[in-house]
């Protein structure tokens, strides 16, 4: 159950729409704190699909680290571990785009943006490491703000001879009548 709609006739509009869950149904942290607050001025149906980004990388973590921790690496500033479950994030991403043949650079920007957002927002809070989450976070936008898991297209056809091979094929059909 990665995401769910919440909508009811007795719930105020702004408790309604989209929200990312765990597997028991409870709310993900950052994910709801980042679709709330950061998130708050964009259409239902992009928040849904930033959502749906973003819970890529929760399921990714978990796979990764064999638990639900992203919220608490993210909640830690456990910047190092955050560039490893970032970067196993990104190699899946690829290997996705290389077999599927689908692009998945929206997803990978997505999740980037929650992260840094979210580490950004909790840095503000706490003025005494703020210096240092500004650096870490540059440090990862230059690890993998160049990065992107596209999927590797076909070369485009071949659509005119070269001009070498132009004045060949106008040359044999000069000197040899064609047949009507």
């Amino acid at each position: 159950m990665p995401r769910i709609r919440l909508r009811h006739a007795e719930l105020p509009k702004s408790l309604t729409g989209w929200i990312a869950v765990n597997d028991l149904g409870v709310p993900r942290l950052w994910a709801t704190v980042w679709a709330d607050i950061l998130l708050c001025g964009v259409a239902e149906s992009t928040r849904g699909s930033h959502l749906a980004a973003v819970e890529k990388l929760y399921q990714s973590v978990a796979n990764q680290t064999g638990g639900d921790c992203l919220d608490l690496i993210i909640a830690t500033l456990d910047f190092d571990e955050l560039e490893a479950v970032l970067g196993g994030f990104l190699a899946k991403l690829r290997n996705e785009s290389a077999i599927e043949g689908i692009d998945r650079e929206q997803t990978w920007q997505t999740a980037l943006r929650f992260v840094g957002e979210i580490v950004n927002h909790i840095g503000r809070a706490n003025g005494a490491v703020f210096a240092e989450v500004q650096a870490r976070l540059i440090r990862l936008n230059a690890l993998y703000g160049q990065l992107a898991p596209k999927a590797d297209r076909p070369p485009a056809p071949i659509r005119a001879l070269p001009a070498l091979g132009r004045r060949l094929i106008t040359a044999d059909t000069k000197s040899s009548p064609r047949p009507i």
